[in-house]
C-alpha cells in the first residue's frame, strides 16, 4: 500500500505541474479531476461529461460531445478552443485516450486551460492590425487619387509601390514598373538625371532631410519640367517620392523674364531718370538717365544697394536737400514701401543744382 500511495502521490504531483487542469473519465462513468478543474470552468462538479458541457456555449458543447465520442470509440485525440456559456471566458480543451499498464482499464483525459487573456490579446492585436491595414488602404486610395506621380522606396532605394499617376506617366502597369524597377526619371533628357530620384532617396534617408531636384524629360510625348522630391520616413526606413509638373511655372517665368527685358529696354530709352526697387528695397533696375541726373556710378548701382543706401550716398554727394532731421526724412521714404497706395509726386530743391521732380 505504501508503494501504491507513493506512486499515486508522484502521479498527482506530475499532473499538477501541467499548466492547466485535467479530468479523467472512465467508460463506466467514474471521474477524477484536479483540484482547480471545476473552478476554471466555473462549475460545481465534474462527475460526467454533461457537467463539463454545461460550462460551454451550446455550439462548443455539441462540438465537445462529438469529439469525445470519436475519442472513446476510435481513440482520436482532439483540441478544441471553446467559449464559456456566458461568452466571457475562453478555454483550450485537449482530449486524449489512455489505458492502464495491464490494459484492463481505459479512460479519456481532458486537459483544460483558461486562455481568455491570450484570446483577448490576440483579438486586440488583430483589431490593431486590421485598423492599420484599413488606414494604409485609405492612404493608398488618397495617394492614388493625386494628380501627380507618388512612390515609395525601401532602404535599398528600390520601388515598392507607385500610384496610378506614376503608371500613367510611364504608360506601364504597376506590376511591370515594380518588376523592372522603372524610374520616373526614365524619360529624363540628360543621362546623368536618369537615376536622379534614387540618388535623392539615398541622400534623404542618410541625411533625414527632404531632397529636391528639377529635371527635364519626355512624358506623354511632351517635354516637361519636373520637380522631384524624396521625403525620408526614418522610422520605416523608407522614402516617399513625389514629382511635380512645373512646366507651366517655367513658361510663366520665361514670359516674365521676356516682359521684364522688354520693359527695361523701353525704360532705358526714356530721358526721365528711373530706378526700380524690389520688395526688399534693393535696386533691381536703373536707366542711364538716372545715373546722369544723380551722379551715381553704374558699377555701384549694379551691386543692388537698398533705397536707404542710395539716399545715404546722395546725401554724401550733397545731392539731396538739407534736412534738419535726415533720419526722419529717410524713414518717410522707406515707409512708402508699406504705406504708399497711390502715386506720389514730390519736388526736391537740390543744393547747387536745378529743382528735381521725383
Amino acid at each position: 500500500m505504501d508503494t501504491l500511495e507513493a506512486e499515486k502521490s508522484n502521479l498527482e504531483a506530475f499532473l499538477n505541474s501541467f499548466p492547466g487542469e485535467y479530468c479523467g473519465l472512465t467508460t463506466d462513468g467514474y471521474s477524477v479531476y484536479s483540484p482547480d478543474f471545476c473552478a476554471v470552468l466555473g462549475i460545481e462538479q465534474a462527475e460526467s461529461l454533461s457537467d463539463i458541457q454545461g460550462a460551454l456555449c451550446p455550439s462548443d458543447s455539441a462540438a465537445l460531445e462529438g469529439m469525445m465520442d470519436r475519442l472513446n470509440k476510435g481513440g482520436i485525440p482532439f483540441t478544441l478552443i471553446a467559449n464559456s456559456f456566458d461568452g466571457k471566458k475562453h478555454f483550450k480543451i485537449a482530449g486524449s485516450h489512455g489505458e492502464n499498464t495491464t490494459k484492463t482499464e481505459s479512460f479519456s483525459l481532458l486537459w483544460v486551460k483558461d486562455i481568455t487573456d491570450e484570446i483577448l490579446a490576440r483579438d486586440e492585436e488583430a483589431e490593431k492590425r486590421q485598423k492599420t491595414e484599413r488606414e494604409l488602404g485609405l492612404i493608398r486610395i488618397a495617394l492614388d487619387a493625386l494628380p501627380r506621380p507618388v512612390w515609395l522606396r525601401n532602404d535599398k532605394q528600390e520601388l515598392v509601390w507607385v500610384n496610378k499617376t506614376y503608371c500613367s506617366y510611364l504608360n506601364k502597369s504597376a506590376d511591370d514598373i515594380l518588376k523592372a524597377q522603372i524610374e520616373i526619371t526614365a524619360g529624363a533628357s540628360k543621362r546623368t538625371d536618369k537615376n536622379a530620384s534614387k540618388d535623392l532617396a539615398k541622400s534623404a534617408l542618410d541625411s533625414k532631410e527632404p531632397q529636391e531636384q528639377k529635371l527635364h524629360g519626355i512624358f506623354h510625348g511632351k517635354r516637361l519640367l519636373l520637380r522631384l522630391s524624396e521625403i525620408p520616413l526614418p522610422d520605416l526606413d523608407t522614402t516617399l517620392g513625389l514629382a511635380y509638373n512645373i512646366t507651366r511655372e517655367e513658361e510663366l517665368e520665361s514670359e516674365m523674364q521676356r516682359y521684364n527685358r522688354s520693359t527695361n529696354e523701353l525704360m532705358e530709352q526714356l530721358k526721365s531718370a528711373i530706378i526700380v526697387f524690389d520688395s526688399e528695397q534693393q535696386t533691381v533696375f536703373y536707366n542711364s538717365a538716372f545715373t546722369q541726373l544723380w551722379g551715381l556710378e553704374g558699377g555701384w548701382l549694379d551691386k543692388g544697394p537698398k533705397l536707404g543706401d542710395v539716399m545715404e550716398k546722395l546725401r554724401e554727394n550733397r545731392r539731396l536737400p538739407e534736412q534738419a532731421d535726415f533720419r526722419a526724412f529717410k524713414q518717410s521714404w522707406l515707409d512708402m514701401f508699406t504705406n504708399l497706395i497711390r502715386p506720389q509726386d514730390d519736388m526736391l530743391y537740390l543744393p547747387m543744382v536745378r529743382p528735381c521732380a521725383c
